[in-house]
């Protein structure tokens, strides 16, 4: 019988939606996931941490601007041995991800890089006199020396392979949805529901954060002469009152809040979903919203665009909000089209599975662990 390797991944925060990812993984491997905080002071996620059985220690943190430090990560990766070390990209944890890296290299074990990326600018944060002189460098000098990528996406794969990635080690599918968890624990029922009768309902659901271009899709949505129709804004964050004074307190575009157990009942409702972000290493939401069979608008700058829209949606210029305008009205003046769409969501999305996003994980963690095997009887 094959002991289980142990296995430790490094992760930013308890973000929800990976949690049944990291539970499958568990299931095959000593999986321990150690986070750099548990969540940012202004998600309002709900963790159900104890609802799952894999191993995970939340680290100390302390804020040095932008990033995260954890004091006491170097003492117990000292202490405490792993087969294979796999690092999540997030530049907020950076400091950890170096220190963990090399105390992996000095043990001479497996390093996987669980990447994002897309191009040298993703960090729209850091993109300038940090990023260009000191983050990116440093990412690229330790490409070099990985023994595995986990790529989110194409897009991803394609950088990955532009900076000189061997395409045998770089592995790709990990971006999926549990749709029970979507499901689970759902409340009936919708604020102001009369209101939305025989309406074409268009739907965000977003972070409010300035990347996130929802201030393109309320511009856009402002230019559309007609009365039948309905923007939903759902969610939460610092951008929140300036999207609501570009929305000019206008009844039909409604700010419903952060949603957490009503999602089913507003992607139900959704005619169209729209994610017009100018920056997402993927776009989870848009996953969601195919699940409920809704055809999709994003933008070139969600990682997800090249794989998930594909005769389900359009894919526009970031920014571009006469196009994005455009495509609204041909999906709002065309029911047909909806509908087919809609359909071709559901069935592009049901090969994004928990499941597979696990093999995704188990095949890189073998190679890794191959590559090292092999060096040794050299």
């Amino acid at each position: 019988m094959r002991l289980k390797p142990k296995v430790l991944l490094l992760h930013s925060t308890v973000s929800p939606y990976r949690l049944p990812l990291f539970e499958a993984v568990a299931k095959k491997e000593d999986l321990m996931v150690y986070y750099c905080e548990y969540k940012p002071m202004r998600r309002k996620w709900h963790v159900p941490l104890n609802e799952y059985t894999f191993q995970n220690r939340i680290l100390r943190c302390i804020k040095l601007g932008p990033f995260m430090i954890n004091p006491t990560l170097p003492f117990i990766l000292l202490f405490r041995r792993y087969d294979v070390y796999i690092l999540g990209e997030d530049q907020r944890i950076f400091f950890s991800k170096i220190i963990t890296f090399l105390i992996a290299k000095i043990f001479k074990k497996p390093v996987i890089l669980w990447v994002g990326s897309a191009d040298d600018n993703y960090y729209e944060k850091y993109k300038k006199m940090v990023d260009r002189y000191f983050l990116r460098p440093i990412s690229k000098f330790y490409y070099r020396f990985a023994d595995a990528f986990i790529a989110y996406g194409e897009k991803t794969r394609k950088y990955l392979l532009g900076v000189g990635i061997p395409v045998e080690k770089i592995y790709m599918g990990t971006q999926a949805i549990c749709e029970k968890q979507l499901m689970k624990n759902t409340v009936d029922g919708l604020d102001n529901e009369p209101f939305f009768d025989g309406k074409k309902v268009i739907l965000c659901i977003s972070y409010f954060d300035r990347r996130k271009g929802i201030d393109d899709l309320i511009e856009a949505y402002k230019r559309i002469d007609r009365n039948d129709t309905v923007l939903i804004i759902a969610g939460a964050g610092g951008e929140e009152e300036r999207l609501r004074l570009i929305a000019s307190n206008r009844k039909d575009i409604v700010f419903p809040g952060y949603l957490e157990h009503r999602k089913q009942a507003y992607y139900s409702l959704a005619d169209i979903f729209v994610l017009p972000t100018h920056s997402d290493a993927w776009g989870l939401t848009v996953n969601e919203a195919m699940m409920f069979g809704v055809p999709v608008i994003t933008t070139d700058q969600a990682g997800c665009s090249q794989e998930l829209i594909d005769g389900n949606g359009f894919v526009i210029r970031s920014g571009d909000m006469v196009k994005l305008k455009e495509v609204l009205e041909k999906l709002l003046n065309d029911d047909d089209l909806r509908h087919e769409m809609g359909a071709r969501s559901k069935e592009i999305i049901r090969k994004y599975t928990i499941e597979n996003a696990r093999k995704t994980f188990i095949s890189a963690i073998s190679h890794a662990l191959n590559i090292k095997a092999d060096k040794r009887r050299i």
